[in-house]
């Protein structure tokens, strides 16, 4: 009689057990979906570049359009606007735009041909001039004069990416049969000059990349981060700078002190890019995530003091679509935008300084698409001064108020 008693009470200790684990699973499940945000079709599909500032306007491309954001005020409440321009129709349907940089005189465009057997990439160049007479016309763009770039780089047939820092621009090249790369620049006389940095000769295909990752300047100094390594130049022929070899870089920002240099590795690393050396600091991604290379810097509006460095997550098992969390990481910066030792990397919404007040609504919106651009628009030319990011295949997002709530969410 004992035993079969025995034997009844853990029978239903177990069933209470499972009751109630079942009961918190539901709960769990029914809170998700109860703070899940509907999402929104995004007025600017697919996979949007970069943002660039040029003649204090916002520009970004995706597809065969370039966007430009506008706002004013009408009545105390700022209103923004779009506008677009679909790519001259006489070019090949397939040429798409993929990265936008900008000089004092030009937007640069670096498009792509999707072709049967490649993709081709080709430079191109919109001056203020040419733009302000366009009206948001048909774009057409002043096709560089250099385009065909391999006249000038011998082997690395490939140009791959563009950053302009210091009125410069600095092209990203790769040969076609080699994982083989080399940095060039053009400088203000259209000039196309080697800048002294490539990889190896017989790379292998885990070797260190030289291909060009960002660009930064202090005063005169400009910083240029590869995948292996990061190189100081004042225009000419750049050096290595000690410390940096073989890093896996992913990019490279200025902190809003405008003295402190960082790069991110891809294993979420930070690394303080000085003068003569590079060394790592105690920051780190601590969630075993990787690093995308979104990189950016954040200021709350009428709080100057509240500042952040957001920097683009992605799982390990990686997918263009979504996953458990991707989005961003944020870090607490000081009143004058310097790393502050002992801080952490957090999600957005865990705690202030943030992006966002609410963690939920961001795990449940951003946070589950893999992003590659970060951009905070300058009150010059947002009073807002909202917070964008561009997605892999969903288009551009934005931190509003939307139904009285700050969220994430496409932009529309």
């Amino acid at each position: 009689m004992f035993l079969k008693s025995k034997k009844t009470f853990i029978y239903i200790f177990l069933l209470v057990s499972v009751f109630f684990t079942l009961g918190s699973c539901n709960d769990e499940i029914f809170f998700r979906i109860s703070i899940e945000i509907p999402l929104i079709e995004p007025l600017i599909e697919g996979s949007p570049s970069n943002f660039v500032i040029f003649n204090n306007v916002m520009y970004v491309a995706a597809g065969r359009k370039l966007w430009r954001y506008s706002t004013s005020i009408v009545d105390t409440e700022v209103i923004s606007e779009w506008k677009s321009n679909e790519l001259d129709r006489d070019l090949d349907e397939n040429i798409f735009i993929s990265q936008l940089a900008v000089t004092d005189t030009y937007i640069y465009v670096l498009f792509y041909q999707d072709t049967e057997s490649e993709i081709i990439k080709t430079l191109g160049r919109i001056s203020s001039i040419t733009w302000n007479t366009l009206e948001f016309e048909t774009l057409k763009f002043e096709t560089f004069e250099k385009k065909e770039i391999t006249e000038y780089t011998d082997t690395y047939k490939d140009l791959q990416t563009i950053y302009a820092v210091n009125n410069l621009l600095y092209l990203g090249l790769q040969k076609s049969t080699a994982n083989e790369q080399a940095v060039y620049f053009i400088d203000a006389s259209d000039t196309v000059q080697p800048a002294g940095i490539t990889s190896p000769a017989n790379n292998p295909i885990d070797g260190p990349s030289a291909l060009l990752r960002g660009a930064v300047a202090r005063g005169s100094d400009i910083f240029l981060c590869t995948g292996a390594s990061i190189y100081r130049t004042t225009g000419g022929t750049a050096t290595r700078i000690s410390g940096t070899e073989n890093h896996n870089f992913v990019g490279i920002v200025m902190l809003p002190d405008n003295t402190t240099i960082i790069a991110i590795t891809r294993d979420g690393v930070v690394y303080n890019v000085a003068t003569a050396a590079v060394t790592k600091t105690e920051f780190e991604f601590d969630d075993e995530r990787l690093a995308s290379g979104a990189i950016a810097t954040w200021e709350k509006k009428d709080e100057p003091d509240s500042k952040v460095l957001l920097v683009g997550r992605q799982d390990k098992e990686y997918s263009t679509s979504s996953g458990y969390t991707y989005g961003y990481m944020e870090l607490e910066l000081d009143i004058t935008g310097s790393l502050i030792p002992g801080a952490k990397f957090k999600e957005p919404g865990k705690s202030p300084p943030t992006t966002i007040p609410d963690n939920d609504t961001y795990a449940s919106s951003l946070g589950i698409i893999p992003i590659s651009h970060l951009f905070q628009v300058p009150q010059s030319v947002d009073d807002n001064m909202t917070l964008f990011a561009s997605t892999y295949n969903n288009g551009v997002w934005s931190v509003r108020i939307r139904s009285g709530d700050t969220i994430w969410n496409a932009e529309e």
